[in-house]
């Protein structure tokens, strides 16, 4: 038997995030997607390479996503965390 410590606490947060082509009532649901995308990865793969410093970072470059404006905008907000947690993971953010 092992035992899980508790996970870390952390603290992100999103200033601007455009996604072009898409309704803005969407926007809640695209960010609860996001946020439930960005728990689950963290909790699966661990803490990005850059988060496990106390640090400010002060802007990511993400990947393009493939996305269909009439996909689902929880589908489309996991699409983003996935790319949110691999860009935390590389050095390609910038302070």
């Amino acid at each position: 038997m092992f035992k899980i410590g508790k996970a870390p606490s952390i603290e992100l947060n999103i200033d601007q995030l455009v996604l072009e082509g898409f309704p803005s009532r969407d926007r809640y649901r695209l960010s609860n997607a996001i946020q439930q995308g960005l728990d689950r990865i963290i909790r699966e793969r661990g803490m990005p390479d850059s988060l496990r410093e106390n640090r400010r970072i002060g802007q990511i470059n993400l990947d393009s996503i493939n996305m269909q404006s009439h996909q689902r905008p929880e589908v489309i907000g996991h699409q983003v965390a996935r790319s949110i947690y691999d860009s935390l993971n590389t050095s390609r953010n910038t302070d």
